[in-house]
């Protein structure tokens, strides 16, 4: 106990691995930390994988730790034509996601881009396009990582459209054995484990109450409503990460800044 508490008055946090928003790791008392299973769940097509990208990008590409994002739902190259936007994405980025998409870029725009690559080529991410997606197939890839490359964090993009074998299981019973998995995988192997989720349009997470009882995190990534806009707008806020389950800090809104022409969130500074 006494070494735990001296580590953490030497660094003034828990020691975990930081995110590139200020609240969001004052909420985790400095960062993600091993063994932890943290669930990030939104509506279909409300940025969860944009955020689970940006986190890449903080965690993989910012720090260099060794981080593995699988993706279950898109193609390779959407993939590719979202990250080359976030990676570009500051004041000065005179460029869309669309125009990456769509071919769009001048030869001056291609080097800035190639330059980001060449900074993502020599940092800690790694990526797997798996559409079928089983749990097994996941904990081989995890254990893989983690021996050839020291894995610290692993993203499930996302946990609905993993695969089961007992067709006799119901929704909620495969999302809670998933959860289960993924958080003794996480203490198996001393890494961080971020899973994304689907909220239903009733706004309740898809799969019941059970997946909360396995993780040390909940956060739900939604739009700011019209009374919460007219309180954090004219700072450019537009979105919330509001936290309602957190084991080891406190539940509370984080304000974000959606910029869906670059697919980025922006914290508080």
């Amino acid at each position: 106990m006494l070494q735990t508490l001296f580590k953490r008055m030497e660094k003034k946090s828990n020691g975990g691995i930081k995110t590139g928003y200020k609240k969001l790791n004052y909420a985790m008392n400095g960062g993600f930390l091993p063994e932890q299973l943290i669930i990030l769940a939104a509506k279909t097509g409300k940025g969860k994988t944009a955020f689970a990208l940006n986190l890449m990008r903080d965690i993989a590409i910012t720090q260099k730790k060794e981080a593995l994002y699988i993706n279950t739902e898109m193609g390779a190259e959407q993939i590719d034509c979202r990250f080359m936007s976030i990676l570009n994405a500051d004041e000065k980025t005179d460029f869309t996601h669309s125009d990456i998409a769509s071919g769009n870029i001048t030869e001056s725009q291609s080097i800035k881009i190639t330059q980001s690559l060449d900074r993502m080529y020599n940092s800690g991410f790694y990526s797997a396009t798996v559409p079928d997606l089983t749990i097994q197939t996941l904990v081989s890839l995890a254990r893989r990582f983690k021996a050839q490359k020291d894995l610290k964090v692993l993203v499930v993009d996302y946990v609905g459209r993993m695969d089961t074998q007992d067709q006799k299981l119901k929704e909620y019973q495969v999302l809670k054995n998933i959860a289960k998995r993924l958080k003794t995988l996480a203490q198996e192997l001393k890494i961080t484990v971020i899973m994304l989720a689907q909220i239903t349009d009733e706004d309740k997470l898809e799969g019941a109450k059970a997946m909360k009882n396995e993780c040390d995190l909940l956060g739900y990534l939604r739009e700011m409503t019209g009374g919460e806009l007219e309180r954090h707008g004219a700072n450019g806020f537009n979105y919330f990460l509001a936290i309602e389950k957190n084991r080891d800090g406190q539940a509370i809104k984080v304000p974000l800044k959606f910029i869906g022409e670059q697919m980025t969130f922006v914290g508080e500074k």
